[in-house]
């Protein structure tokens, strides 16, 4: 004769702690959790490209003097955001 499985009760399966939002889930729908996460990450970037042609048309169609002075702070805010990257790094 075989022993009787029984079920365990709901909720009782262990749990894994998210890395990106720190809410437990069970180790069955893990995989699910990273999954759905990815594809909301996916489409945040999707959405901000589509700003990007449009961008590129008003630039296009501005000025050449609006197109310099866009790209000039554009050129300055980038050597801001590499001074202070190495700055962090080096303190």
């Amino acid at each position: 004769m075989t022993a009787k499985r029984t079920k365990a009760p709901y909720g009782s399966a262990p749990k894994k702690t998210c890395k990106k939002c720190d809410r437990k889930i069970s180790c069955t729908n893990i995989s699910k959790h990273i999954k759905w996460q990815n594809a909301q990450n996916y489409t945040a970037v999707r959405e901000s490209f589509k700003l990007l042609p449009q961008y590129k048309e008003d630039m296009e169609e501005a000025s050449t003097r609006t197109v310099y002075e866009e790209r000039v702070r554009i050129e300055k805010y980038r050597l801001y955001l590499q001074t202070k990257f190495k700055q962090r790094f080096n303190n």
